[in-house]
């Protein structure tokens, strides 16, 4: 018996740890199966789990796969040895169970067809769904399924079957998404999280922003996927309201927290058990109830907007002007050097997000920490650790709290939420402060789990990421900039020197970079210039956002600054000094935008769109820059330009 028939016998504990019954039928695993008896059994003989209503089979490996939303067959065999803690396994994949990836289908024409027909039955009307929406997701029906189409990509749909009596009602074709998550990037509001297409659907055609996962077993993509796309707003988590729903919330919750991403569990539905069943009863009162909650978590951020600045805050500025005297420009170097350092945790695994982070970091440069973990004193006692060297070098860091000013006590975020009460007479938005230790100073803490590293993106990387971000932001780069580079917030493009005016390609890509990150402050994006002109020194803050920016960048990508951004910001370094000085305020904001811009870069490195590579620039080396023809430059800029719609 090979390795991977061993493996395959794992089955059988992997499901009695699901509590999972295997001595009789359970209730099938597929998440694209309703399945409302138990018509899934296990076979001791096979090892293997079948549904003998859905037809689907699972061995251990296509079972971890799906719970742990793993589609690579090596992965998923890497995954079920470490479940299994076997450490004798030999991973020979010359030995293996057969494994096909499906080819993908475009279903685009046959969504247009069914689309075309969706008019043919009157579910959608039943269900609430107007015209508007359903010509917008491109929402059909199949006459020969009986079933209405739900497009989640172009090559992946849901078949929901609209005969109450069918054997199977609910069905994923392609891949498995999570419905309308490729709209994250553009809204810039409270997104609420749903179980089901249809109540994503019910939330957009009453007035909100929503995604669906599909299924709560879909769960582990969408965390996967927002790891890498660092969503800067609020996730309101609107599960379905029973108890399956319950749990899962509470999970979903736990999981973004892990991650440092904002995030409420609501309830908007009342007695009802999701967002269509409000939907079709009282229209109105979801309606109301999304405002509400949006509500709230504007009102959140404007009190902490609204907040005076603390002596805490005030101590982080003055730290800031004093490195600014000593190091001007320099100051950021530290952050250039093992990026992944300065990415502080909490105790708990959590990431430190906007002030305190910048603040950890801060510190771990000007003391040389080589550990990015960091403990309250009671923590450190708790897990049995002890300091060594540790006086007065404690630091502080904020969180906020509603705070019930007649009982005269700090309560949890999920206690207002239950009150639905909003921040105002009774409770108010105060912060509450806590020292940490750095795991430098602690005794027996166990050694980092990761050798910490730059993690610098090539030439090549940031030339493909540069592109992507452009494509995708919709910002034209254009090479005319003569002498200088800039962000036009009037036509809403780049303009760079030609690039043999750059030392490098990297000190290119770098500096349009620098610019793309302006570019997240127009009206259309994060809304932070209202106007602009950057030739004039006055408007020193929003490069001070810029230069906070590149920071955030550089412990994201290892990004360095060119030698133009350095001596562009050369001028502001005496102005930021006295605006801080006169508005200490403007650094804390310059930290929020920062980490949104830098957000909101990140989330477009994947999102770009074909890049046609005949529209590139090939670098030309310094030492034959000299050889090269200017006006060959420019007539190759002209061609560029005049496929691109701009002139010179």
């Amino acid at each position: 018996m090979n390795d991977v028939e061993v493996l395959k016998g794992y089955i059988e504990d992997y499901l009695q740890q699901r509590n999972i019954n295997i001595n009789r039928s359970f209730r099938c695993l597929n998440p694209e199966h309703q399945d409302k008896n138990p018509s899934m059994a296990f076979s001791r003989k096979l090892n293997i789990c079948k549904c003998f209503a859905c037809g689907k089979v699972y061995d251990i490996f296509n079972l971890v796969g799906q719970d742990y939303d793993i589609n690579d067959f090596k992965l998923q065999v890497e995954k079920v040895v470490e479940l299994s803690g076997n450490k004798e396994i030999n991973l020979d994949f010359t030995q293996s169970v057969n494994y096909v990836n499906q080819k993908e289908i475009d279903y685009s024409e046959s969504f247009r067809i069914w689309m075309m027909s969706s008019m043919n039955v009157d579910y959608f009307e039943k269900r609430g769904i107007g015209i508007k929406t359903i010509s917008k997701y491109k929402l059909g029906y199949d006459e020969e399924r009986n079933a209405i189409i739900i497009p989640t990509s172009k090559t992946s749909y849901v078949v929901r079957n609209i005969d109450d009596n069918a054997s199977i009602r609910y069905q994923k074709v392609g891949r498995n998404e999570v419905y309308l998550y490729e709209h994250i990037s553009s809204i810039d509001e409270p997104i609420f999280i749903t179980e089901g297409e249809i109540d994503a659907l019910s939330i957009w055609e009453a007035g909100g922003f929503a995604i669906a996962l599909g299924s709560v077993a879909n769960m582990n993509k969408f965390i996967n996927k927002i790891k890498i796309d660092r969503y800067p707003n609020e996730f309101l988590i609107a599960l379905d309201n029973d108890d399956a729903g319950i749990k899962a919330s509470k999970l979903l919750k736990q999981e973004l927290n892990n991650l440092g991403i904002k995030n409420r569990i609501v309830n908007i539905y009342g007695e009802c058990k999701d967002a269509n069943e409000l939907l079709v009863k009282n229209r109105k009162l979801l309606k109301n109830n999304i405002l509400k909650t949006v509500s709230i978590s504007h009102t959140i951020s404007k009190e902490l907007n609204k907040e005076s600045i603390s002596e805490f805050r005030l101590n982080i500025v003055k730290e800031f002007i004093k490195v600014l005297y000593e190091k001007g420009l320099d100051w950021k170097k530290g952050w250039e050097m093992n990026t992944d350092l300065f990415s502080p945790e909490s105790s708990n695994g959590g990431k430190y997000k906007g002030l305190n982070r910048f603040h950890l970091f801060f510190t771990a440069i000007n003391n040389g920490y080589k550990d990015n973990r960091w403990y309250t004193f009671k923590q450190i006692q708790e897990k049995g650790y002890k300091l060594e060297n540790a006086k007065g070098r404690g630091v502080k860091v904020e969180y906020y709290f509603p705070y019930d000013i007649i009982e005269k006590k700090y309560i949890s975020w999920q206690e207002l939420e239950n009150l639905e009460e909003k921040i105002g007479n009774r409770y108010k938005l105060y912060s509450k402060q806590f020292t940490v230790f750095n795991g430098d100073l602690i005794k027996g803490l166990p050694p980092l789990n990761k050798k910490l590293e730059n993690h610098k993106l090539s030439e090549y990387e940031l030339k493909e990421s540069v592109l992507k971000i452009s494509n995708s932001m919709g910002v034209p780069i254009n090479y005319d900039g003569g002498n200088r580079a800039y962000y036009s917030m009037l036509n809403d493009d780049i303009h760079v020197p030609l690039p043999q005016f750059f030392n490098s390609e990297y000190e290119l890509n770098s500096t349009i970079l620098h610019e793309l990150g302006h570019a997240t402050g127009s009206s259309k994006r994060l809304d932070r210039i209202k106007s602009y002109n950057f030739a004039d020194e006055k408007y020193a803050y929003e490069e001070l956002v810029a230069e906070i920016t590149s920071c955030f960048m550089a412990f994201e990508i290892g990004l360095e600054q060119s030698t133009m951004q350095i001596e562009n910001h050369k001028a502001y370094v005496e102005s930021w000094i006295k605006h801080l000085q006169d508005k200490p305020s403007m650094l804390i904001n310059a930290i929020k935008e920062g980490e949104r811009a830098t957000n909101y870069l990140l989330s477009h490195i994947d999102r770009g769109i074909e890049i046609d590579k005949s529209l590139e620039f090939n670098f030309v080396p310094e030492n034959q820059k000299r050889d090269m023809s200017i006006n060959q430059s420019v007539n190759k800029v002209k061609k560029l330009n005049k496929i691109r719609g701009v002139s010179i």
